[in-house]
């Protein structure tokens, strides 16, 4: 059952960065098409915003492959219960 909700974290994680993205674009081209905007102020928004939201997911997507890499040392461990590390 655990599994089953690690599964569809990292499915809503990968909806919520792709969704994220697409904000970034289009308020980085909003910005760009104002007629008190300017290009600069658009291609900020869009390098800030990108960069922020790949960080933020690659940081998130760390952490479930720690959880991930956790679970499968312990299930490793537990096959060999008398033996020490």
């Amino acid at each position: 059952m655990r599994d089953f909700f690690i599964d569809c974290a990292e499915r809503l994680l990968v909806w919520f960065t792709v969704l994220a993205l697409l904000a970034v674009a289009v308020a980085g081209i909003g910005a760009m098409l104002q007629p008190f905007g300017s290009f600069w102020q658009g291609l900020a928004i869009l390098v800030g915003g990108g960069l922020y939201v790949v960080l933020m997911a690659g940081l998130m997507f760390v952490a479930s492959g720690i959880y991930r890499n956790t679970q499968e040392t312990n299930d490793l461990l537990s096959r060999y219960p008398d033996r020490r590390i």
